[in-house]
Formats: C-alpha cells, structure tokens, sequence
C-alpha cells in the first residue's frame, strides 16, 4: 500500500514538470511568435515610410513602434531586422546601443531619427529618442557655433553614427562617436562628438573633451565633396582615431567644401590624461597600424605654407 501511494505521489511530481515544461514551451513559442509578428510589422511600417519618405507622420508610427519593439523585454541587445538605411551598433566597450536613420526632406536635404539604447537600473529597457536640429548641410560651411555646443536629446546635431567607443570620464563612462551628419548632391559631412548618458537616460551630446591647440570643443565636423570618400575610424585596439585630412583640389577652390577631399595625408584624436582627446595634424599613419598611401606631406595637391595655405579650416585655426 506504502508503495502505491508513493509511486502515485511520484506521478503527480512528473505530471506536474510535464505540465510546467509544456507551459513554459507555448509561452517561448508565444513571445517568439509575437516577435516575429513585431519584426514583420516593423519591416512593413519601415518600407511604406521609405516608399512615402517625405511622410513624416509615417516615419514617426516607424520610430514609436520601433521604441516598443525594443522596450518590450530585458534584453537591450534585442536583434533587429535588417532596415537598409538604419545603422544599428553597440558602442566597443560599453553598454550603450545606437540606432540611427536618415530621411529625406522637401528641400532634398536629410533629418536625422534615432535612439539611444542600454540597460535599465534595476531591470529592463532604457531607450531614449533623438531628435536633431535639422542643420543643413548647404554648402557644407561649418558654423563655429556647431562645435562648442552642448546638447541634449531633443537638441541633437542629427547623424547616422557607425562606430562609438567608450572611455573613462571622471567615475564613469562616456562615449565618441563617429558618423554622417547629412549630406546633398554636392557636399558630404561627417562628426566626431562627444556623448555622456546619466543612469537616469539623460544624454549630454558634445562634451567639451576635444582638444585642438587651446580650444575645447564638444564635436569636430568636416565637410567634403559628396562624390569623393574620406576615412575617420577608431584605431583598433587603442583609444586613437586616424582620419584623413581635407584639402581643395586646387588653389581656386579654397573654401568651397564641395571641392575638397583627402589629400593623402593624415590627422589623429589620441585619449589623454583626464578623459580629453587631443587632436594632432600631419601624422605618420605608419604609427597608427596603417600603410601610408602616398609620402607626401599636407596639402600635396595645392601646396604647403607655414599656416597651411589652402586648407579648409575655418573652424580649426
């Protein structure tokens, strides 16, 4: 009797995992259903506002869908569909997601969209939306206003960032960024910038922990002609940054941005003492891990004075 009576208790035990393992496998198959059903609304939501992209009403039922998608769970690393035009990169050594876009305006220039992403204190999802200024591009001068400011989400340059990287400021953490801060038939801009995220969600955009000469600045910016490609990226596995320097194609075209392009030699960011990047010109690539394309000093193309004559550098004097 003793042995029945356990072997029924025994049964009731296994009954009861199979009971909880069935119901723990629907829930999986529900959330994963319920994902999948997310992702394919989100990739449709994503195609009609390309197919309507001067529809801002449609971009923005884009972004507030997106923002549930990714404040759904506990994971902030979450994956995505692929979104042509949305860049989506964690930045190297901390927890912090971006997610940015570009769409196009009427007057055939581009605003920027985006979220700043990471772990909530205390459990799940902190995303926090940007929203730019809408600084055109033009004819890709650089106001110096642009490179002191200090900003927050809802005064952001607006960029689609592909690559970040974390670095000790003060206590804690903060970020450089590097990105595409619009464009237009004629004229490409990039920004390096500054980014510090409180652990309540608040984003300070341009820090000033850029040091050029004696100047602090938040950002640097740099235009360039839009059919020609210039290199900024973080040096792998140094807290440097190699970019390529910007010069006219000739004397006659000096500060006209949509003329301008690498000239073949090489300008760096390097991580000092304090949490400030200091901006040196004319470097030796070779000490950066990276092959020299032509030996050549500053401005090969329109030559070299003492104060380099004919740079555009109306903002880096």
């Amino acid at each position: 009797m003793r042995y029945l009576i356990t072997r029924s208790v025994a049964m009731r035990k296994d009954a009861c995992r199979v009971l909880l393992l069935l119901l723990l496998s629907c829930a999986t198959v529900t959330r994963a259903l319920g994902e999948a059903i997310d992702t394919l609304q989100l990739k449709a939501e994503w195609e009609s506002s390309v197919r309507h992209a001067e529809d801002t009403l449609r971009a923005q039922a884009f972004a507030d869908h997106l923002r549930a998608y990714l404040e759904q769970g506990a994971n902030w690393k979450i994956p995505l569909p692929r979104f042509d035009g949305v860049s989506d990169i964690e930045a190297k050594g901390g927890a912090l997601r971006l997610i940015t876009w570009a769409f196009p305006l009427a007057s055939r220039e581009w605003a920027h969209m985006g979220f700043l992403v990471r772990p909530r204190r205390g459990g799940g999802v902190l995303c926090v939306p940007l929203r730019d200024k809408k600084l055109l591009v033009g004819d890709g001068m650089i106001q110096e206003s642009w490179l002191a400011e200090a900003g927050d989400a809802n005064s952001w340059v607006g960029a689609v960032y592909f690559d970040a990287k974390a670095f000790p400021y003060g206590r804690d953490t903060a970020y450089l960024l590097i990105g595409v801060a619009g464009y237009n038939a004629f004229v490409a801009r990039r920004v390096i910038e500054t980014l510090y995220v409180t652990p309540t969600g608040e984003a300070h955009f341009g820090l000033p922990l850029l040091m050029q000469g004696q100047r602090r600045l938040g950002r640097i910016m740099l235009s360039h002609g839009a059919r020609v490609g210039a290199e900024i990226n973080f040096v792998p596995g140094k807290n440097q940054v190699l970019m390529d320097h910007l010069s006219p194609s000739s004397d006659a075209y000096v500060g006209m941005p949509a003329y301008y392009g690498p000239d073949f030699s090489y300008d760096a960011l390097e991580l000092g003492p304090g949490g400030v990047w200091v901006y040196t010109t004319d470097v030796d690539p070779q000490a950066f891990n990276k092959p020299s394309k032509r030996k050549v000093g500053r401005n090969a193309r329109v030559g070299r004075g003492s104060k380099g004559v004919g740079e555009y550098t109306p903002n880096w004097k």
